[in-house]
């Protein structure tokens, strides 16, 4: 079962690369919970781009798994587009189906990166 509730900025559009993530996440991972979002807007980055994302997912695919080879699972999912520099950064929440207890991923450290746009 399939949660893909939004907790925070629910009132964003989705746009099309947040849509591909979770498409690729939802059909080989097949997640109990998933949410994606566009981080974008809070680095310095042309107003619209879709290049940072949070992506919350629980899975099966990660029981007795390190948290190193679940990232690794979703970076090799997204390889195409990481390759590419479609997806700039990828901020991951990843937690077994067994061990999820409504967690959520702590908020974003503040960027520092380059200058403001």
């Amino acid at each position: 079962m399939i949660n893909l509730f939004r907790r925070t900025f629910s009132t964003m559009v989705e746009g099309p690369k947040t849509k591909m993530i979770k498409d690729k996440l939802i059909s080989t991972l097949n997640p109990d919970y998933l949410n994606v979002v566009c981080e974008s807007h809070m680095h310095a980055v042309p107003k619209g781009a879709e290049m940072h994302f949070l992506v919350e997912c629980v899975s099966t695919k990660f029981e007795n798994l390190p948290k190193i080879k679940c990232h690794r699972i979703i970076h090799d999912i997204l390889a195409d587009e990481l390759k590419s520099g479609d997806i700039h950064a990828l901020r991951l929440f990843t937690i077994p189906s067994s061990k999820y207890d409504g967690q959520f991923a702590p908020p974003p450290p503040k960027c520092g990166g380059g200058g403001h746009l």
